[in-house]
Parts: structure tokens; C-alpha cells; sequence
């Protein structure tokens, strides 16, 4: 359910820094590399990137390391259709106390699930 973006890696790892406002110094800083030119590498796709890099820019700037090494976005809308389909299911359940149940328990679960996604910027 993802999408995925033509971008390189190290292109990906542009956009981050630039939507960021930062210089490749101050993000070089920032997430505890030696200097700007290891960013440099990375953007430049010069310098392969390892989990730890990915795991960086992941936090940082809050994306999912699928993301960044694949192009893999979340496709949200997908999703709470799919958790929309399963209240409509148990909506059809006959015995009142047993539908008002499984409801608010995938009413819980759609909850979790969008104030994740929702912080992963990209899901409006």
C-alpha cells in the first residue's frame, strides 16, 4: 500500500535536509557525523548508506527508513478505507452488545492507528 518515488536515495536525503532548512554542516551536527562532507557523500550517493545513517535521518526528521532506502511512502487513504470496511462489518453484527463492542474496538485501533500516521507527516 505504498507508492513509490523515482528519487534516489541520496536525493531523498536532500529534500530532508533542504525541507529542514539545513545546511549539510548543521545537519552534520546536528545528528553527530564528523562533518558536512559525510552528508555531502550520502546526497551525492559517493558514500553507501548504512542502517545507523538511515536510522538517523529517520528520526530526525521523522520518516520511516522504508522511505528513505526504498522511496516506499504509506498510502493512508488505503488504509482508513480498509479500518471504514471493518466498522461497517461489525456494525452488521446482530446481538447489540457483541456489535457495540467489536465497534469501539476498531474505533480504538482507527484512533491509534491515524494519530500515528498523522505524525509521520504526509497523512492529512
Amino acid at each position: 500500500m505504498g507508492t513509490k518515488n523515482t528519487e534516489t536515495v541520496g536525493e531523498r536525503l536532500r529534500m530532508l535536509r533542504e525541507g529542514a532548512g539545513l545546511t549539510q554542516r548543521q545537519l552534520a551536527k546536528e545528528i553527530h557525523f564528523a562533518d558536512r562532507c559525510s552528508v555531502s557523500g550520502y546526497e551525492r550517493g559517493k558514500r553507501e548508506i548504512t542502517l545507523a545513517v538511515a536510522m538517523a535521518y529517520a528520526e530526525k526528521f521523522n520518516v520511516t527508513i522504508d522511505w528513505i532506502v526504498m522511496g516506499e511512502r504509506f498510502d493512508c487513504s488505503q488504509e482508513r478505507i480498509g479500518v471504514r470496511r471493518l466498522v461497517d462489518a461489525y456494525s452488521g453484527i446482530k446481538e447489540e452488545k457483541l456489535r457495540k463492542l467489536a465497534v469501539k474496538q476498531v474505533e480504538a485501533i482507527r484512533d491509534v492507528f491515524e494519530k500515528e500516521q498523522d505524525e509521520m507527516k504526509g497523512c492529512k
